[in-house]
């Protein structure tokens, strides 16, 4: 355990939201918000307080965006030194309280805010909550509710169906069969249904609810007969006016054979079928706007691709680029672009190469910063000899051209209303100051790594200004320095090897139980090119032991082999506001014996394992807060994963389309895990299509699930289940296997299914491993429609069967007791097709059939 050890702490989701979540609002014009300490996340060095800004705050943070906030202290002693940092950045210091309210203003982005305070010297040992109480918020416009809306919201992002908008094509699905010799294409998509374009000028026509300037596309192209995917082209139109064409690659995707997998198509049961593709444009589109994505329909040097500037339509109704900025008194700067020539250096500003070198400045080198420079000689000027082509990056070769037509399965898109690049932060010093290539050019692995320990030794923070930048390594991660970015969609980060020290991009702490401590990693993109699942290759996006105050906010993680897989003992860890999606194992894992963190508001999609898992090995995971997270469509196991441990807390969160080998959100004393102890809460959560037919069981996961396989087989520990939402579970909603589970309490919770025969869901199941299931679970208020009678419960074994079923009341009519030795009366009857179940005294009429 690290040497400063850290009190005891609870987190809750509060928010000052819009009308954009359920509940019940009142204005926050004329009143202060109380947040008390015990809703943050707390250490004896800071609390970090989560505010949450609504959809009608714009982008920028302007007026009717900003919170008032006062610190209320539990005396009026003078406490010196209190840091204020809003979102990392250091907004304000408190040097004194001398009475019990402090008042100040902060300026809050939409969306997620952490607020942070912390003390302003490291030997500083009051505890913060001698001094915080809590902080009370005032929004101006924005309107505060109770929130029962389940789930982050990162980027205020809506999302349209493929099969629901204009598809041109054929919609598939739904399917739910996995893993399996035939690829269903739509078990794996959002909904269990996509649009597949299956000819030359098939499309799909998404149409926005909100104002955006960016989108995220999930697909799928076939995979190539030797495995390593195929790359093609999609046409992009606004409004019917062709914008540009995007690249699609099945490189990612398309896994073989048994765990961990291979690229070997020759394995069979193929899987991991898709991904996404950002595409962010140089202008705000309202709502409204239609944007089709169709298959090519002529050779990509048949369109000119448009650069960020105006974009205006040829005669042709082609997307061209204008005229860009030209120094004075040279030729205007509309070179194509294989005649542009480099007139500088790597990081010239605008100033430098139009006014001391008298050349053209493009500020967005698109489509393709690696070759078109953005400072380039006019079209009057010198012309220099072209420079020799650089060489082949390190990491896999890239794949193949598709053939014509190949099809394109297209599943959904996030529309995006990005912000403007924040700017640089206050003592901060830039990478390109180091040597960093911002278009993409040449490594910066190096430049990054020198302004780290330049930081670390000066006592500044770090800042990536907006680009593509290479980074073809693990960067080490230094004490107390932090990174900021202009945001996850301007400071792009990219990796071209998918092996250590191969090329595989990463952000790295020291390892336990030491590790790094009070590290910062804010508004920037990782973006990885791991290709296949090789579990001894540390080619996470953030890995090592971030602890002692660490935060990870506002990051886009992609392609990595995990997102950020942490090993611990080590404490003090928030995550929030991120996006982890294509990775080829979990998005989100704590390996030994984490303590007080927080996991809150982020966003999961296709991870290749466990989105979130908490994995006690050796040392139990504790105290430990999972909170208002969406998470969809892991290809392989849980949603939400808690192996062992004892008194973490699973809240607010959304977990829809498990694939395989898990279920939404799943309990278990597994893989060696110290075994459950303490109070496990799962509350207010939302599961949609949990569950699947485990290809190895061949029976249903649950969408919410227990399993106690460790040891002898015993789970003990206490597990609190209430007001959780589950909806169309395909096989199973509730699952408990092993030999012996007790402790399990379920309260108010609405089950539904409306999937109908096309599958075979029961709403309870109980599987011993062992011989019988023994142990019992409590019920109470637990509402189960839209089943087939008679196949409510799951359970063999007759009279010999252990597993008891306590009713509680308010359960409806699936829970129906009954008494085997009874020669008549009412406990002895069970509908068709049910027999009675369980041990003396608490049986239930249940189904049994092989």
């Amino acid at each position: 355990m690290p040497e400063r050890m850290m009190k005891l702490w609870l987190v809750s989701l509060f928010s000052v939201v819009a009308t954009a979540v359920r509940g019940s609002t009142t204005s926050s014009n004329d009143a202060f918000l109380w947040f008390p300490l015990q809703n943050a996340h707390s250490t004896q060095r800071r609390a970090v307080f989560f505010i949450e800004a609504g959809a009608d705050c714009p982008v920028t943070g302007r007026r009717g965006c900003h919170a008032n906030l006062r610190i209320l202290a539990n005396t009026d002693l003078d406490h010196s030194g209190i840091r204020v940092h809003i979102n990392g950045r250091v907004a304000t210091t408190i040097n004194e309280i001398r009475s019990a309210v402090v008042p100040h203003t902060l300026e809050l982005r939409r969306g997620m805010n952490t607020v942070t305070y912390s003390w302003t010297h490291a030997d500083q040992m009051n505890d913060i909550s001698s001094t915080i109480q809590g902080v009370h918020v005032a929004g101006g416009s924005l309107t505060t509710t109770v929130s029962t809306n389940r789930g982050g919201n990162v980027g205020y992002q809506a999302t349209q169906e493929a099969e629901d908008a204009d598809c041109t094509g054929v919609v598939i699905g739904p399917t739910y069969e996995s893993y399996s010799e035939t690829p269903y294409l739509p078990s794996e998509a959002s909904q269990r249904k996509a649009c597949q374009l299956q000819k030359a000028g098939d499309s799909t026509q998404f149409k926005s609810t909100m104002n955006f300037n960016a989108f995220v596309l999930r697909y799928s192209i076939p995979d190539a007969p030797s495995g390593g995917g195929y790359v093609t082209t999609a046409e992009v139109s606004v409004n019917d006016v062709f914008m540009k064409e995007i690249e699609l690659t099945s490189e990612y995707g398309w896994f073989y054979g048994s765990y961990p997998f291979s690229n070997t198509p020759s394995q069979g049961k193929a899987h991991h079928f898709y991904d996404d593709v950002r595409v962010l444009f140089n202008k705000t589109f309202p709502p409204g706007t239609t944007v089709r994505v169709a298959m090519t329909t002529k050779t990509p040097t048949q369109r000119r691709h448009a650069i960020t500037g105006q974009v205006v339509p040829d005669e042709g109704g082609v997307a061209v680029a204008t005229t860009t900025t030209a120094p004075n008194g040279t030729a205007q700067c509309n070179l194509p672009l294989q005649d542009r020539h480099d007139c500088g250096f790597d990081g010239i500003t605008p100033e430098q190469c139009t006014q001391q070198r008298k050349c053209c400045y493009q500020a967005d080198p698109v489509p393709n910063p690696r070759h078109y420079p953005y400072c380039f000689h006019p079209a009057s000027g010198p012309v220099p000899p072209p420079s020799p082509p650089p060489g082949p990056p390190p990491g896999p070769p890239p794949a193949p051209p598709a053939p014509p037509n190949v099809g394109v399965t297209l599943d959904l898109m996030d529309f995006y209303d990005v912000p403007a690049p924040y700017a640089q932060p206050s003592n901060s010093v830039s990478v390109i100051a180091f040597g960093a290539d911002p278009t993409g050019k040449k490594d910066s692995l190096s430049a990054f790594t020198t302004a780290l320990q330049a930081a670390g030794k000066n006592g500044t923070d770090v800042w990536i200004p907006a680009g593509n930048y290479t980074v073809n390594g693990h960067v080490q991660l230094v004490d107390h320095v932090q990174l900021f970015g202009a945001g996850p969609w301007h400071s792009v980060l990219h990796g071209t090897g998918e092996m250590s020290g191969q090329g595989a991009i990463g952000f790295y702490a020291s390892n336990a139980p030491q590790g790094t401590t009070g590290v910062g990693l804010f508004d920037f993109a990782i973006v990885g090119d791991v290709r296949e699942r090789i579990d001894s290759q540390p080619v996470n996006g953030i890995g090592g032991a971030p602890t002692g105050g660490s935060t990870i906010q506002n990051l886009w993680i992609q392609h990595t082999k995990c997102g950020i897989w942490v090993d611990g003992p080590a404490n003090d860890l928030v995550v929030v506001s991120n996006s982890i999606q294509d990775t080829t194992a979990d998005g989100t894992n704590l390996h030994i014996g984490w303590t007080n963190v927080t996991i809150k508001g982020n966003f999961y999609r296709n991870t290749g394992d466990d989105s979130i898992a908490l994995w006690s090995d050796r040392i139990a995971d504790s105290n430990v807060m999972i909170s208002g997270n969406t998470i969809q469509i892991p290809v392989l196991a849980n949603g939400i994963a808690l192996y062992g441990g004892h008194d973490n807390t699973v809240v607010d969160n959304t977990v829809s389309d498990t694939i395989s080998s898990g279920g939404g959100i799943h309990v278990g004393n597994r893989f060696n895990s110290v075994p459950l102890a303490g109070v496990t809460t799962i509350h207010r959560n939302r599961v949609v299509r949990g569950g699947c037919l485990d290809p190895n069981w061949r029976f249903g996961v649950g969408a919410l699930w227990f399993y106690a396989l460790d040891g002898s087989g015993s789970m003990t520990g206490n597990i609190s289940v209430t007001d959780c939402v589950i909806e169309d579970s395909p096989f199973n909603t509730l699952l408990f296997i092993g030999d012996t589970i007790t402790g399990v309490s379920l309260h108010n919770i609405t089950v539904t299914n409306s999937n109908g025969a096309s599958t075979m869901p029961y709403f309870l199941q109980m599987r011993g491993t062992h011989g019988n299931l023994k142990g019992s679970a409590e019920f109470s208020d637990v509402h189960v429609t839209g089943f087939t009678p008679g196949r409510y419960i799951y359970n063999c074994g007759g009279t010999e069967a252990k597993f008891g079923i306590l009713d509680r009341g308010g359960n409806g009519d699936w829970l129906v007791q009954c008494d085997s030795e009874m020669g008549g009366g009412a406990l002895a009857s069970c509908p068709s097709n049910t027999t009675c179940q369980g041990p003396p005294g608490n049986q239930v009429c249940a189904h049994c059939s092989s």
